[in-house]
């Protein structure tokens, strides 16, 4: 009897040849048991099957499509957590915007308070400057408008119902400035602390101040708005708004006088040190840039820097130099 394959017809001489033939070469009857996963074809045993799929034509195309689709739900995932983050974000920058209007509607009311509460302290002090003109005066006196920086009337000396230091009390103020912020700012701004102050140092420096607190009228008389009562003390007065003395313990008002002026002093101090790096620049005979750029260093320090060692040890010299000219 012939043993023929039925698969590919070959002829074999016994049938142990014939079914080791159909189970390891032909390939034998299809069984669903061994489907290639890329093709669907099915194959007689395990062997097979694992030699197709290493040549199958569609193992490629498998695996892109099952890459695709765990990259779509990976993808999908991360979507919906950063949808859900943003979310969240979105919710508390409603929340922040909420409290920012809010901050805002109070700082408004605050400002409105404030605005009124200025509004009732400068009524109130025109109320005082004019009670005490009135004192003053002795008299019933109705004036149209009070200067908020210095009265229209100057008394001719400080005889007033307000105590006042004995030294001071017969000084002339007739013709003398009061010494505020205002009036500093106005003398800068007119150019009264000049180059030449700034060239002669923290000498230049006391006259400029000098200059601010002295004032000498027709008699020739000096007049004073600035006064030390007391030099082992370190007791001065300033003469305000009101032709009244207002104490100054310890001279702080030269605070005052250095932040006026500040920003000259360093514009001078500046243009000096380019004239001292400025190869080009010629002096003239007498004139050192690098000089006077190092003798101001200390005096400059101390003007600019609003605090520190460098400012109190400034204030200290110039009151001990300009104390003496204003002395009572």
């Amino acid at each position: 009897m012939a043993n023929i394959c039925d698969f590919c017809g070959g002829d074999f001489s016994n049938k142990y040849n014939l079914s080791r033939h159909q189970k390891n070469t032909c390939g034998g009857v299809p069984d669903e048991k061994y489907k290639c996963k890329y093709c669907n074809n099915n194959f007689g045993n395990k062997s097979n099957l694992q030699r197709h799929k290493v040549i199958c034509s569609l193992k490629n195309e498998y695996i892109l499509k099952r890459r695709n689709k765990e990259l779509k739900i990976t993808h999908k995932k991360e979507i919906s957590i950063l949808e859900w983050n943003l979310g969240e974000k979105d919710d508390k920058i409603l929340k922040l915007k909420r409290i920012i209007k809010e901050r805002d509607e109070e700082l408004k009311e605050k400002d409105e308070e404030l605005k009124e509460k200025d509004e009732n302290i400068k009524e109130k002090d025109e109320e005082i400057i004019n009670l005490k003109i009135k004192c003053e005066t002795g008299k019933i006196e109705v004036y149209d408008k009070v200067c908020n920086k210095v009265l229209d009337k100057s008394t001719v000396t400080n005889n007033t119902s307000v105590y006042a230091h004995p030294k001071l009390a017969n000084l002339p103020i007739t013709n003398i400035h009061p010494l505020t912020i205002e009036y500093i700012k106005d003398k800068v701004a007119d150019g009264g602390y000049t180059m030449d102050h700034y060239l002669r140092g923290e000498n230049g420096l006391a006259d400029f101040i000098y200059s601010l607190t002295t004032y000498e009228n027709v008699d020739g008389i000096m007049e004073l708005n600035y006064a030390c009562t007391d030099l082992t003390r370190d007791s001065y007065h300033r003469l305000i708004e009101t032709k009244e003395w207002k104490k100054d313990k310890g001279g702080k008002y030269m605070d005052i006088i250095f932040d006026s002026i500040k920003d000259q002093v360093n514009e001078y101090h500046m243009d000096m040190y380019a004239k001292r790096t400025d190869k080009n620049f010629k002096p003239s005979l007498g004139f050192n840039p690098d000089y006077i750029f190092k003798l101001n260093t200390d005096m400059h320090a101390g003007i600019v820097q609003t605090r520190g060692k460098e400012r109190r040890a400034l204030v200290q010299r110039i009151k001990k130099e300009t104390s003496r000219k204003i002395f009572v």
